[in-house]
């Protein structure tokens, strides 16, 4: 997915503790996600570059499991 709006977008991946910080994309307030299609077009774009992290955060969120992301993903319709 060349071209979409988060590949220009700052991320900063940590490979020896395996966390992603992507302040701009990850977005959840009170359980609900906002964002998600953004949060897609990351995850296409890192699995691209090779890169897994296992957790990641941004601005206002602590520490979410990778795994976490990738269910709210499957849910937009």
């Amino acid at each position: 997915m060349h071209q979409s709006a988060t590949e220009r977008l700052l991320y900063a991946y940590f490979p020896e503790k395996k966390i992603l910080y992507a302040p701009d994309v990850i977005q959840v307030s009170g359980g609900r996600w906002f964002g998600l299609n953004l949060v897609r077009e990351m995850s296409l774009a890192l699995s691209r570059d090779g890169i897994r992290p296992a957790s990641a955060f941004a601005f206002h969120s602590g520490l979410i499991p990778v795994v976490e992301l990738e269910k709210a993903v499957q849910n937009i319709r």
